[in-house]
Parts: C-alpha cells; sequence; structure tokens
C-alpha cells in the first residue's frame, strides 16, 4: 500500500524546516559579512547553534532517515553521510564557540562559519533531493 499522503507531507514539513532555519542563517551570513561586535557574533552562533540542534533532532526523530531507509535500503551511504555531517557540524560550531572564547582572530572564525554554512546549505539540497527521489519512485510490482 502507497502512503502518498505521509511521503508529501515529510517533504513538505522538510521544506518548511530548511525554509525557517534558511532566515536564521541568513542572519548568521550578514554578520559575517561585516565587522560585526564580538558580542552580536556570540549572541547569534548561540541562536544558530540551539536552532541547528532542534533541525537535526527534527530530522533525526522525525523518522525521515528511516523512512529513506525502509523505501530503499540501498541509499544507507547517504543517509549516513548525512547523519555524520550533523555531527560535524555540531563539532564545528561547539569549535566556533571555542574559539571566540580564546580570542581567535576574527578572519580564522569567519572562516570556519563560513564553511560550516556552505556545508549546511549543500547538506539540504542532497537531503531534500534524496527524500524526493526516494519518495517520488514506486518501488511496487504494479498492477
Amino acid at each position: 500500500m502507497d502512503n502518498v499522503p505521509n511521503k508529501k507531507a515529510s517533504v513538505e514539513s522538510l521544506r518548511t524546516e530548511h525554509a525557517d532555519l534558511d532566515c536564521e542563517l541568513a542572519g548568521l551570513r550578514r554578520l559575517l559579512a561585516s565587522e560585526f561586535e564580538w558580542p552580536a557574533l556570540e549572541a547569534a552562533l548561540s541562536s544558530v547553534a540551539r536552532r541547528l540542534e532542534k533541525h537535526f533532532e527534527f530530522e533525526e526523530s522525525a523518522g525521515y532517515f528511516a523512512e529513506v531507509l525502509e523505501l530503499d535500503p540501498n541509499r544507507n551511504r547517504q543517509v549516513e553521510r548525512l547523519h555524520d555531517e550533523h555531527s560535524h557540524m555540531r563539532d564545528e560550531l561547539r569549535k566556533a564557540r571555542q574559539m571566540i572564547v580564546e580570542g581567535t582572530q576574527r578572519e580564522a572564525i569567519r572562516s570556519l562559519l563560513n564553511d560550516v554554512l556552505a556545508l549546511q546549505q549543500d547538506h539540504e539540497v542532497r537531503e531534500t533531493e534524496l527524500l524526493i527521489d526516494v519518495f517520488n519512485t514506486d518501488t511496487g510490482c504494479g498492477d
């Protein structure tokens, strides 16, 4: 039995979640492009870290990856890579926060955070494409 409404709802939920996250990340991008004040960067980074954690928990707990693997077990490497990227981005954000505490030069922090933002953007695209691809593939036997 095909679960099309649930698949569509899953993709739409993820798109909405990505759009909300993109708004938060845009603020950090604007800040990094400016001659930011350290307290403003600390506040923005804390906010983004909380938002990303909430986002990753949403993706991981909503069962998107489990649904993908149930529909197409051959996507295990792609799903594993996406999970690994969540961990990597969490680690990089903690590293950036520590760099701020240690008084690391502005350009080093800017570079690290821009790398994380680029990875997040690429990650979202691949994640959405995976869901759409798997959910739009008919793996049934036919009539």
